[in-house]
């Protein structure tokens, strides 16, 4: 539900990724740009229909999903889809508005915001 109300879940991709975590932030997907990356926690994903959120949140232009830990299904679909999910213990840390580098290969994410390496 946060992620995407299911009253959005059926919407075209391109308009559902509008409505992203509106229970959260209800601006959020008016301030999304393509390449942000989405911070979450632990089992980030684990309670959404996880394959039509990942189509979402591609539409949104999302750039890459860094958590602590996702749920079993969610995570296989980001792989499917070709949109990065990054288990990163130090998740917490990152604040909303911190600028990143996300090297997938190295599976390392610089924090440019507090110079801070995960």
């Amino acid at each position: 539900q946060d992620m995407l109300a299911d009253a959005h879940a059926t919407l075209p991709p391109a308009e559902a990724a509008r409505h992203l975590f509106a229970g959260l932030n209800p601006h959020f997907g008016e301030l999304v740009r393509p390449g942000d990356v989405v911070v979450g926690r632990l089992d980030f994903g684990s309670d959404a229909n996880s394959k039509s959120l990942v189509t979402v949140l591609r539409a949104a232009g999302i750039g890459a999903i860094i958590a602590r830990s996702f749920g079993h299904l969610f995570y296989k679909h980001c792989l499917n889809a070709g949109l990065p999910a990054l288990v990163i213990e130090e998740s917490p840390a990152i604040l909303a508005g911190d600028r990143l580098r996300v090297d997938v290969e190295a599976h390392v994410v610089a924090n440019k915001s507090s110079g801070d390496r995960y």
